[in-house]
């Protein structure tokens, strides 16, 4: 009873319920070896046939037991979950959640499960890609949370990555008409000379894990002020970037330093 754990689902997004649940996932696992159970609710009705659902399935048992069920994590914290769990793992481990992470079974088992079925490489294996956070958020204040980088800013930060990794530029967004425009006009704007069809540089579809994939295996990923982003940042290979500081940010590391999750160096 001490060792059982359990997590819910809440009515938050992709980022904001699987973030936490591969956390929880590696403390319970790796670190505490505690067992972990899920039940599953209305909550996980729009994502039941996604790889992060299938995967928190595979690793959490179901549960009857109201004892176990009352240790929920999603109503242990007020706030996001992911910080109390990644500062848990921070001190036990002394190591930020994206290191400590990086080349876990978990980390393995995950990506080779979007490489099963995407494939080893993308077209964006050499590429940078840019995740750019508009949807819901695009017209909307959420002050330091959540929200779009802002028309000038999106074409400075092209042009800053362009400088500072010489490789072609993907954005990737929701796949709205809106948002993909918005995203175009940016290139434009930028200092960005694509050699195909404009189209074929602004990614997003109705696909969450496909959208993920393109991320995961970016040679380069910029991460938007999303946690949805945070998902292919700790399975992409290589040192991945955060535009800005953001409580987000921080809480997913656990800490105030990462060697795998950076700030990006304007």
């Amino acid at each position: 009873m001490e060792n059982s754990k359990y997590i819910s689902s809440h009515g938050g997004r992709y980022g904001a319920n699987y973030i936490p649940a591969i956390c929880y996932i590696f403390l319970c696992e790796s670190v505490n070896n505690d067992c972990l159970y899920h039940n599953c609710d209305h909550n996980c009705n729009r994502y039941v046939n996604t790889i992060l659902h299938n995967y928190l399935l595979d690793k959490t048992k179901k549960c009857n037991d109201r004892n176990i069920i009352s240790k929920d994590i999603n109503n242990k914290y007020k706030g996001w979950k992911t910080k109390y769990i990644t500062k848990e793992i921070y001190e036990k481990t002394n190591n930020s959640f994206p290191d400590i992470f990086y080349k876990s079974n978990i980390y393995n088992e995950i990506r080779n499960i979007y490489i099963n079925r995407y494939g080893e490489k993308s077209f964006t294996s050499d590429s940078c890609v840019i995740h750019v956070r508009l949807d819901d958020v695009r017209i909307r204040d959420h002050g330091n949370n959540q929200g779009f980088i802002g028309e000038l800013n999106l074409i400075n930060l092209i042009n800053t990555v362009l400088n500072k990794f010489k490789l072609d530029v993907f954005l990737i967004t929701t796949n709205n008409i809106v948002d993909k425009k918005i995203c175009s006009d940016a290139l434009i704007k930028s200092n960005f000379n694509q050699t195909k069809d404009l189209t074929h540089y602004i990614l997003g579809s109705d696909d969450i894990d496909y959208d993920i994939y393109l991320m995961m295996t970016s040679k380069v990923l910029i991460t938007s002020r999303s946690t949805f982003s945070f998902i292919p940042a700790i399975l992409n290979e290589n040192i991945v970037y955060s535009y800005c500081q953001w409580p987000h940010y921080w809480d997913l590391l656990g800490t105030e330093k990462s060697q795998k999750f950076v700030l990006l160096d304007k």
